[in-house]
């Protein structure tokens, strides 16, 4: 009985991983943040970051690491009504004249379908997540080589299998972070999941992390922030265009 017990909840806890990023944050949408929400799309993370490669002289760059945790009142807990969070990065270069900015906002997701419900390794999918929510982020400058870095990283990576508790959305976007961070890399550390699901990557863990580092009075404190804050919108996603009524002339 026990063991059907644990199967049972094994595959509820695999369905909350694989429910439309949508209706998930959609829960969140109280916050005055969230205005501005848009669903996450699925991307070829190679032709996207492919934006880069326009010529700016002297740009600046910068990589972000961001995390949205399950539940905003209570940022320790792992999850909250059908949400595990989400961890992700934004890419930037800038052009230090006009400001104008070239960013790309992404995450590693597992691919939707049937078998998200039965397996823990299963096909990965990159998505666009332009306007996520996120409740802390770490960010660094970079040079143009270590943002070249960060591009074949997003790329090479992203072709890993999708793993809950080896190599989730949290691998994927700190190790990209961490291999372009120098000295100054991030923690990995995994999390208990709820019931019987074992440890794992999780936003949770990377907010404990920050708020640690900020807390000790590191110089990296002022590089990360808490609040309630939305990504950019990546510069090759084009958002649907509202609607606006027309007055009638009389």
């Amino acid at each position: 009985m026990k063991l059907l017990t644990g199967i049972i909840l094994h595959f509820v806890f695999l369905f909350f991983l694989s429910l439309p990023e949508k209706s998930i944050a959609q829960q969140k949408m109280n916050s005055a943040a969230n205005e501005g929400y848009i669903a996450p799309i699925n991307i070829n993370i190679d032709k996207e970051l492919q934006c880069f490669n326009e010529e700016i002289t002297d740009a600046r760059y910068s990589i972000s690491l961001c995390a949205d945790v399950p539940y905003n009142k209570k940022p320790h807990k792992v999850a909250h009504n059908q949400q595990t969070g989400h961890v992700f990065l934004v890419l930037q270069k800038t052009n230090p004249i006009n400001k104008d900015t070239i960013s790309q906002v992404f995450g590693f997701y597992p691919k939707k379908g049937l078998p998200t419900l039965f397996f823990k390794t299963i096909k990965s999918v990159i998505k666009d997540n332009s306007r996520r929510e996120h409740d802390v982020s770490i960010t660094r400058e970079l040079t143009e080589e270590e943002f070249n870095r960060a591009v074949e990283k997003s790329v090479a990576l992203s072709k890993n299998i999708y793993h809950i508790n080896k190599y989730n959305c949290y691998e994927y976007a700190l190790f990209i972070f961490n291999a372009v961070a120098g000295k100054d890399t991030v923690p990995l550390t995994h999390v208990r999941f709820p019931f019987i699901f074992g440890w794992g990557g999780s936003p949770v863990g990377l907010y404990r992390d920050l708020e640690e580092i900020k807390q000790n009075g590191s110089y990296l404190a002022e590089s990360i922030q808490f609040g309630n804050f939305l990504a950019p919108v990546s510069s090759t996603r084009v958002l649907p265009n509202k609607k606006v009524k027309k007055k009638r002339i009389q």
